[in-house]
């Protein structure tokens, strides 16, 4: 069992962090507009990528949603604006289309599979003009404005894709900062609870033990357990630990699932006596 320390101060953190939460939810909802952007689809949103998500050498910075397994599937302006910037591209977004809304902020349309017929025509014969398919070319608002709704591309599996889907931004137009869209209110429905699959135990400091050991130590959970569940490990696994420890809980059961050492101090938990966690 927790000591009487640890779960004193186990509970003041989590105090702590439910009340940084709903502040931060409070904030997010009364500073982003809830109901000026549309879907820019036609079909129920499902990601396979989400905002702010650890790349290999970037931090995502939009939501990958899902078309089905098939490009084609017509791209939507999501409100009134007109085309600010339009690159193309064999790497990165491929084909991409940005949109900038007389509210202050840019839509970024990516990974697209070709455009409708008008913005189609005016970007090949720049193409012709400058000899080249890769181009990046900034637009003034009066040459391709756009409505709320109208089919402006498909999506496609062009640039560094994976496989087909459409890759979408928001962005402050001032600073180009990328802005999670689900602050926007997009329809987009996330019930389903994480499953934590391992937890890591690191020492605190070179006085600190875990297992009678300076290093750290992992624990697999002993059933795949939702947030909610209480049991996270067997008691043939509990750890011993001394001095202080901080604890990670891993949703993918590997180093990659986010459990680090820095994870791991951001976690602290001290105590001056042997104590056990279960």
């Amino acid at each position: 069992m927790l000591s009487l320390l640890t779960m004193r101060i186990l509970r003041t953190l989590l105090f702590l962090l439910t009340l940084f939460v709903s502040f931060g939810k409070v904030e997010a909802q009364s500073k982003y507009p809830k109901n000026y952007f549309r879907s820019p689809v036609e079909f129920k949103i499902l990601l396979a990528g989400s905002f702010g998500e650890a790349r290999k050498n970037h931090f995502h910075s939009g939501i990958d949603i899902r078309t089905e397994g098939v490009t084609g599937k017509p791209v939507h302006a999501v409100a009134d604006g007109y085309i600010s910037r339009i690159n193309i591209s064999s790497t990165g977004f491929g084909k991409a289309l940005y949109i900038t809304h007389p509210n202050g902020y840019t839509t970024v349309y990516g990974h697209l599979e070709g455009f409708n017929a008008k913005i189609g025509n005016w970007i090949r014969s720049q193409q012709y003009k400058q000899e080249s398919f890769e181009v990046d070319i900034p637009l003034q608002p009066d040459i391709l404005p756009v409505k709320k709704g109208d089919i402006i591309a498909y999506s496609g599996n062009t640039g560094a894709s994976g496989g087909p889907h459409l890759h979408f931004e928001v962005r402050d137009a001032a600073t180009q900062d990328a802005i999670n869209p689900l602050l926007f209110g997009m329809p987009v429905v996330d019930d389903v609870l994480p499953k934590i699959y391992s937890i890591k135990i690191y020492p605190q400091g070179e006085n600190s033990l875990v297992n009678f050991s300076n290093n750290p130590v992992s624990f697999t959970a002993s059933e795949r357990t939702s947030a909610r569940s209480a049991q996270m490990i067997s008691k043939a696994q509990t750890p011993r630990t001394r001095s202080g420890a901080g604890f990670c809980a891993g949703d993918g059961g590997s180093e990659s699932s986010g459990c680090s050492a820095e994870a791991g101090e951001d976690a602290r938990v001290t105590g001056d006596a042997d104590s056990t966690a279960t």
